[in-house]
């Protein structure tokens, strides 16, 4: 198993701390309004490493903590003129709905930053009394320049770094690269938002809220740290420097094995996010698409990279998994699967010989190459469709055991043409030249994954490319 380690920035072979039983840590929501498509891609993206570790025989402990204190949540609350807890439990519900929805199985632990605030005050006690924090008119920061690794995860010195978005310059810091572990409350915030502490009443920063959850609930090391790329600075390098001064490390090693870091969701090449206002709510995708093609469009391309949203976008995704599920339905697997009769069809695919399964875990154990582990599907499917023609004996169980790792085919198949299944519908000529020219455009950008893709997608429709110098022409087989 090779996983892209953002620390160090290379595909590194993963193993475990612990002997048969992984770890992981993913920084959650902060819970002031409903979940955009960013915020699913990574429960997506973690939620396939967790079934993938599971389906290999690992006992995982997953945590997603959820930020519910933060000055976003303070000032939504003033404006909406409710409590703090309502506003964050009604985000909270609304946020394992939609998880829910989109098939992500509920983590171990999910944490509440509220539920671990004196963990956080003994924690910034500990970095007092090595010298690494200081207080300052009852805020306490975190002296920057006390850790000499700081900027390793980011691969920048101190000296290049820039203050951060979330890390504002007070008059308290002594460096503006400083962060805040303790603010101390302001004139006419809500009392609810407050703690007692030695330092006065306050709330904590941001960054000390994961430092604290992940090390009582992991334990200071543990196999994988896992969010959004825009978490990487300042966040996550700030954890490094928060939770290693605390605890310490041996030369050469790092509290944490394996940094992962999930590419945007992007709008005409602008990251997705609630600030910019360009962001789509998972709920409002969810009243025109199913969740299983949600789902997929956020698995066809890789976790590191952006993947651009749009309403073609989704179609293509649409369009393709129909075409997968009329293999199921071909093959009579039309019927919905308990969570017991799931884990069967998933050994069966782990531990099938068979030259599709082995090609898809190896692209899954490539870095969780699921564009890949896609296309393989698509091939996969034709030859069950042969299969099926010609009355032999077909392998549509660990062809859905191979989806079911993924997160697909776990529902009946809707016989409505709003799932797009339709036995006698044959594809038309305008739809075969629309994805000749996807296929076309696709290889000029050598992203030949999307390519081969289109290729099986027009196979398992009975549509033959043959690639010229004249061009690419088709044939119904």
């Amino acid at each position: 198993m090779k996983i892209f380690n953002s620390l160090g920035r290379e595909k590194q072979d993963f193993i475990p701390l612990i002997n048969g039983k992984v770890s992981i840590y993913v920084c959650g929501m902060t819970v002031y309004d409903y979940c955009h498509l960013g915020h699913a891609r990574v429960m997506v993206v973690f939620d396939v490493v967790r079934r993938w570790f599971e389906a290999s025989g690992y006992e995982v402990n997953y945590v997603r903590n959820i930020t519910d204190i933060d000055d976003k949540i303070i000032a939504r609350s003033l404006e909406e003129k409710t409590s703090i807890r309502a506003l964050t439990e009604k985000f909270i519900d609304e946020m394992r709905k939609d998880a829910q929805s989109l098939g992500v199985i509920a983590p171990t632990h999910e944490p509440r930053a509220t539920e671990y605030v004196p963990q956080m005050l003994s924690l910034i006690k500990k970095l007092e009394a090595l010298g690494l924090a200081y207080e300052s008119d009852g805020d306490v920061n975190f002296s920057v320049r006390k850790m000499k690794s700081y900027g390793k995860l980011s691969g920048k010195s101190i000296d290049e770094l820039r203050v951060g978005e979330r890390v504002s310059v007070g008059h308290a810091k002594k460096d503006p690269l400083d962060f805040v572990l303790w603010k101390k409350s302001k004139v006419g915030e809500p009392q609810e938002a407050s703690w007692n502490s030695p330092y006065g009443y306050g709330r904590p920063g941001w960054h000390i809220e994961c430092s604290a959850m992940s090390s009582e609930l992991l334990g200071p090391r543990f196999d994988i740290h896992g969010g959004g790329i825009d978490l990487q600075f300042p966040h996550h390098e700030n954890e490094i420097a928060q939770s290693e001064g605390a605890y310490g490390c041996k030369d050469g090693e790092h509290l944490v094995k394996t940094w992962m870091h999930v590419g945007f969701v992007t709008v005409e090449k602008e990251k997705m996010s609630k600030s910019l206002g360009n962001f789509s709510t998972i709920r409002e995708i969810l009243r025109e698409n199913d969740p299983e093609t949600v789902r997929y469009f956020l698995l066809k391309g890789h976790y590191r990279s952006p993947i651009n949203f749009s309403l073609d976008q989704v179609r293509d995704a649409k369009n393709s998994l129909k075409n997968l599920h009329h293999i199921l339905e071909s093959a009579g697997e039309n019927n919905d699967l308990s969570e017991d009769e799931q884990k069967e069809y998933i050994n069966l695919a782990m531990n099938s010989d068979n030259s599709f399964a082995r090609e898809f875990r190896n692209a899954i154990e490539d870095d969780f190459n699921t564009p890949k582990a896609i296309s393989i599907l698509f091939s996969f499917s034709s030859e069950i469709k042969d299969q099926i023609k010609s009355k032999k004996n077909n392998q549509i169980s660990i062809f859905r055991g191979l989806g079911l790792i993924l997160g697909f085919f776990s529902k009946s198949i809707e016989q409505d043409r709003s799932r797009g299944v339709d036995s006698n519908l044959k594809i038309s000529e305008d739809d075969i030249n629309k994805f000749i020219t996807q296929r076309l455009i696709a290889k000029n950008n050598k992203d030949f994954d999307k390519a081969d893709e289109i290729r099986n997608i027009l196979r398992s429709q009975g549509i033959m490319l043959e690639d010229g110098v004249a061009g690419t022409k088709w044939r119904r087989s």
